[in-house]
Parts: structure tokens; sequence; C-alpha cells
């Protein structure tokens, strides 16, 4: 089994390599949440928000941001690329992907910028508001695009696995978006080796090409894809649109979940472009996320 990917046990997801670290990282919440919405597609139509409970719906009473909320966000370009390496078998195949034009966070959402959406700050690591977000579930990253969105008036969500792979390798091919020398990674990420087993304000390390900031390293990145073991059986019209998620109609907790990047807390190799990370949805540890922006 390749580092990082985990198999379910007793309820809970854990790497075979890496057991004791999400043991270590996971802090479980004492109530477990009833996901209020799951994103679908519809052979049909574009992407559509299903309701899952309807006793659970969004508040509409929401304040406004403060004067000094700042979200940076970073153009990326239509394209089409090749996804996926052959490193792994969860990496194969590699298949060209179709990518519309979108905006990425420069930045992963930081703990200020939660606090300000959300009025709580969940995170471990809580002594710096530009640290990165973390201890916090699929369901609740989720949350966070849709009040951002209300407040806005724009559509913000969660990156597609290939949205993701597209804005960090942007434009190379290879292992990492600076090159293939892991002894680099040092200068374009917190990961172990040089974290101090913590994570670190966002935007220390060097940009990728296309300016975006800890795409390697610092926290995982929770995507809006479901986990698949591969991407032999990828449906034609999610290859031809890189911005469908390609997901389960139905998320609970127990749900498989792309996560991407690396963080502070893993080893070089979780770190590359194309890697590919999994956890249960409400799984709470070394995990954050950055937000996209479909384009008017």
């Amino acid at each position: 089994m390749a580092y990082g990917h985990e198999k379910s046990a007793a309820n809970s997801k854990f790497s075979l390599a890496e057991v004791n670290v999400d043991k270590l990282l996971q802090v479980s919440p004492k109530v477990i949440r009833v996901p209020y919405q799951s994103l679908v597609y519809s052979a049909s139509g574009p992407i559509q928000r299903k309701q899952i409970s309807k006793n659970i719906k969004i508040s509409q009473n929401i304040p406004s941001l403060p004067p000094d909320f700042n979200l940076e966000m970073v153009d990326i370009p239509a394209g089409k690329f090749n996804m996926g390496s052959n490193e792994y078998d969860q990496e194969k195949p590699i298949h060209e992907v179709i990518v519309p034009a979108f905006q990425i966070g420069k930045y992963p959402i930081t703990q200020a910028q939660y606090q300000a959406v959300m009025g709580t700050n969940p995170s471990r690591f809580s002594e710096n508001p530009q640290n990165p977000v973390e201890i916090i579930n699929w369901f609740d990253a989720q949350e966070f695009c849709e009040k951002l969105s209300q407040l806005t008036g724009k559509n913000y969500r969660l990156p597609t696995e290939a949205e993701w792979e597209y804005a960090c390798r942007a434009g190379t091919k290879t292992r990492f978006s600076f090159g293939d020398d892991k002894e680099q990674l040092g200068d374009y990420a917190w990961f172990r080796a040089n974290s101090n087993n913590t994570p670190h304000s966002v935007g220390e390390k060097r940009p990728n090409p296309w300016g975006i900031y800890d795409m390697h390293g610092n926290v995982w990145e929770w995507c809006a894809d479901s986990y698949h073991e591969s991407y032999a059986d990828k449906p034609d019209n999610i290859k031809e649109n890189g911005s469908i998620p390609w997901t389960d109609n139905n998320i609970t907790n127990a749900s498989s979940i792309i996560r991407r990047g690396g963080s502070w807390f893993r080893d070089p190799l979780a770190h590359s472009s194309a890697y590919r990370g999994k956890s249960v949805a409400d799984i709470r540890n070394d995990i954050g996320f950055r937000v996209v922006c479909d384009l008017p």
C-alpha cells in the first residue's frame, strides 16, 4: 500500500504507514454532525447542491464581513493538462482533463478568515491568526464556502481534485511544481523535516509558477471529490470538464474524501503534485482547505 493512504479500521481511517499520525492528530467531535449538503452532478445540467437534511438549514441571519477581511484570489486560465502519474496505482492512469477558467485562493484559508466568516476558530495551533485553519472536517469547509458565498454574492466552493492538481502543477509536468528534486521541498513547503511539528503562517515559502502559496505542505487541503481507488473508471464528462467533482450523491460522515498537498506532519512523497490522500469526511486533524470561485 502506498504511503499515506488509509484503510478502514474500527470505523476510523488510518494509513498503515502512518497509523500513529492520524491517531495523534485527530480530534473527535463530541457530537456527530449531520451533513446538510452534498455536491452532486446532474447529467442533464450543471453542478447542483442537494439537501440531505430538511431540518438543517443555512442561517440567513449572517453578519457582514469585517472591513479588513481580505481574500486574495489568483486567476487560473482555462486549459488542459495530463492528470495523475505513474508513481502509485491510485494516481493511474495518466489522463487528459480539460479545465475551464476559475479563481483559486492564493493561500489556504487562515484562522482569521475562518473566524470572520464562521464566528469560531477550531484550530489546535491557534496562537497565530495567519496560520491556516485546521482541525476542521469536510462539512465545516463546505459550510464556510456556503456562508462566504452568501456574504459576498459570489459562488465560492471547494476545488475539484482536477482543479486542485491543475492549479498546483501550474503548467509543469514534474513531480513537484518546482521540479523533481525533493531536496528543494523545504524552499516551498512546511513538512515533517522543517516544520517543528506545527503549521506556519501562510505565504512564508516560495509560490508555485502561478503565484499560489502552500500548495505543497503546511496543511492538507480538502477537495470536493469522493475518493476512488484509481482514475480507471473516471467518467468522460468529468474528464471533459475538470470543474465537475467526481463525487457520490450522498456524502456521510464515513465517506472517503480526497485531500491534497501534504502537511506539516508528513514526509516528502505526500507533497507531490499528483499525490492523492484520503480521509473520512468527519475527521479533524492536519487538514485545512482553500477556496475556488466560479467566474461569471
